[in-house]
């Protein structure tokens, strides 16, 4: 991999009109991070009583371009997926030994294990009232951990402040509440007005001290901190939930892998732009997610890494596949920032099924009809080629898109509406088998972030604390399907898991 870095983008524009079209077919542009200026604080540099929109003060740094080194197959830098214990390393065909064929089918099929769910959890998770299922994921002990944290942190600035577990159960609960229940700024929270009082937040804790722990509130002593850990004082609480959303296992099939983002408007050379996202500003989170949107895995992303190998997409993938006890049960879904004939191929030799779709050089030669030839054709037409292990097939929809799949192909053929001008009604087109998976599977971490964004607490502080809501429900839900068990109202609801636990304390 070679990388570049400029100044504006007119500079990336003037230097990419010179490059051939095989190397045009496949970069990778990236925002940096503004440069560290010794700026750093604990707190965001805004008015925290303003719940407005915020716009940040700093801009951002370089824009960074990335051009493979191709080898003779065409492929990226090869790269392995860990191994687990006891599995021979086998090699993956691709690239110039690769013989394409008109098949539909695999030299071997990846073998499948059922789903075993929540069975060996079931009858405890539906006793559960919400508040014990939220403690299954911040349990009173790091809650107590957080706490003690805080009133360190708080001593070292000089304050007396002394928080208890049971105070920090009551501040996530309050930013819980400020989800489904949004005022203007934050401290009409503890208004007096007859038009705007909210009985239920004064009655919990007094404004002084909710900003008190606001402002001290702390995940780890920030003279333990590892020198040139950019994340270490937020990453504390991704861990703990990373650990804890896992404790009953995987219990979907179908997961997707894409990328998130928590707003963030402080000083830290983690900070991301990502134009076109409705959240622009903040850390970017590479997540795995049920097509429900169950969060199984997260990974904050804080920039390029030093002696790292292989291209980023590949390694994301094969760090969050590391929470995956039983590969043979589930199936993966990830867009074409990750997906590769290499990667493909090495998830096969794991016994993962995947499909995604890919860019034009990531197909090791592929010799499918070009973009260009299928774009002319009628609507539904495709091609398709498989060399054994990979099957790729390039669709003409609205437009046309390549896919590659290690598990599916073609068939069975089945059909989707769409609108056409010519005929001014909604007509049938053919829509190969490896499509209509990738649509049913691909998008929980979308889900997730729909879900996210009509909880999103007003208050601000961590995104983290958001993901229990969505987290609870599909929990329960899950647990509860098909038991013959009514769900209490309204903890039944999306919107009951946040209001029930929020008021508990």
């Amino acid at each position: 991999m070679s990388s570049k870095e400029f100044l504006t983008v007119e500079e990336v524009v003037e230097y990419l009109d010179v490059l051939s079209d095989d190397e045009l077919s496949e970069y990778e542009l990236c925002q940096l991070p503004p440069e560290e200026d010794h700026r750093l604080t604990d707190e965001e540099d805004v008015n925290e009583n303003d719940l407005g929109e915020i716009i940040p003060a700093d801009t951002c740094g370089k824009i960074s371009l990335t051009l493979p080194n191709r080898d003779d197959d065409g492929e990226k830098e090869k790269h392995s997926l860990p191994r687990r214990k006891g599995v021979k390393q086998k090699s993956s065909t691709m690239g110039k030994g690769n013989v394409w064929k008109k098949l539909n089918q695999f030299e071997k099929e990846i073998p499948s294990e059922p789903m075993r769910g929540l069975d060996n959890h079931r009858e405890e998770l539906v006793a559960l009232e919400p508040i014990e299922l939220f403690f299954k994921y911040l349990p009173q002990q790091y809650l107590s951990h957080v706490a003690n944290m805080s009133s360190l942190y708080a001593q070292q600035k000089g304050s007396s402040l002394d928080v208890t577990w049971e105070e920090t159960a009551q501040f996530f609960g309050i930013l819980l509440f400020s989800g489904y229940h949004t005022v203007p700024q934050e401290n009409l929270y503890w208004c007096s007005a007859e038009d705007m009082s909210i009985p239920i937040i004064p009655s919990v804790m007094p404004r002084n001290r909710f900003k008190d722990i606001k402002r001290y509130f702390h995940l780890s002593d920030n003279n333990m901190l590892q020198k040139g850990d950019k994340l270490g004082k937020i990453s504390p609480l991704y861990r703990e939930l990373g650990k804890n959303v896992v404790q009953f296992g995987i219990f979907h099939k179908e997961l997707s892998l894409d990328e998130s983002m928590v707003p963030y408007y402080g000083y830290n050379s983690s900070k991301m732009l990502i134009k076109g996202k409705p959240i622009r500003f903040g850390y970017k989170i590479w997540m795995l997610c049920s097509s429900s949107g169950y969060p199984y895995a997260m990974q904050i992303y804080a920039g390029k890494e030093n002696n790292s190998t292989g291209p980023l997409g590949s390694r994301v993938v094969c760090d969050l596949l590391a929470v995956v006890e039983h590969p043979k049960q589930i199936e993966l879904y990830f867009d074409n920032f990750f997906s590769s004939h290499s990667l493909l191929a090495e998830l096969a030799d794991r016994s993962i099924k995947a499909t995604g779709t890919i860019r034009e050089g990531r197909i090791a030669k592929c010799p499918l009809k070009p973009t260009k030839v299928i774009a002319k054709s009628h609507r539904g037409d495709f091609d398709f080629l498989c060399d054994g292990v990979v099957f790729f097939c390039r669709w003409n929809d609205n437009s046309v898109v390549t896919l590659g799949s290690n598990c599916y192909t073609t068939e069975p053929l089945g059909s989707v509406k769409r609108f056409s001008r010519k005929e001014g009604k909604r007509i049938e087109i053919t829509q190969p088998q490896l499509i209509k998976k990738y649509n049913l599977g691909m998008g929980g971490v979308d889900v997730l972030d729909k879900l996210l964004a009509s909880y999103n607490s007003s208050v601000g502080l961590f995104g983290a604390v958001q993901l229990l809501s969505p987290c609870m429900y599909d929990l329960y839900d899950r647990a509860d399907d098909n038991y013959g068990i009514e769900a209490p109202v309204p903890s039944s609801t999306h919107f009951g898991f946040p209001l029930t636990v929020a008021t508990t304390y």
